[in-house]
């Protein structure tokens, strides 16, 4: 990498850069299909997967990167990735990933307290797009400390 670009991420691993980088394709693809077919609940079908995919890149990067090869990682991804097969099940089976199924709670916002058109859309893009995919992402940062702790274990 170019050195300003170094020292900009100086302190910064690489598995936490590109879960971040994940994390905003994430919260860019449920803001702008949002926009395409009017539906709020993106998010809601992606909240099930994406802290399993965090914890299993950080997994891939322990396993890859790390000399010492701790196990943790490798838990926290596993039963990640159970616990995301359990919401995603229990969703679908309540309709979540119907085409049409949207959260009812997204219609009562926007009708009864954003009213204002733009005031949603900025709704949209701050707290349902970009905060919850910003907390999905936090979620796994037990998975970004036991990376950590394994490659500063050499």
């Amino acid at each position: 990498a170019p050195p300003y670009l170094q020292q900009l991420m100086l302190g910064v691993d690489a598995p936490s850069l590109f879960t971040l980088a994940l994390c905003a394709l994430f919260a860019a693809y449920s803001f702008l299909r949002s926009l395409v077919d009017n539906n709020y609940s993106h998010t809601d079908r992606l909240w099930s997967i994406t802290p399993a995919v965090y914890s299993i890149v950080y997994a891939i990067h322990t396993h890859m990167s790390c000399p010492t090869h701790d196990d943790r990682a490798l838990l926290m991804a596993a039963l990640a990735a159970i616990w995301a097969v359990r919401l995603t099940y229990n969703f679908a089976r309540r309709g979540g990933y119907a085409k049409d199924g949207e959260d009812y709670r997204w219609a009562v916002l926007k009708q009864e307290y954003i009213t204002n058109p733009v005031a949603w859309q900025l709704f949209n893009l701050t707290f349902i797009a970009g905060y919850q995919h910003i907390l999905l992402w936090l979620i796994a940062t037990p998975s970004q400390a036991a990376y950590a702790a394994s490659c500063a274990a050499t």
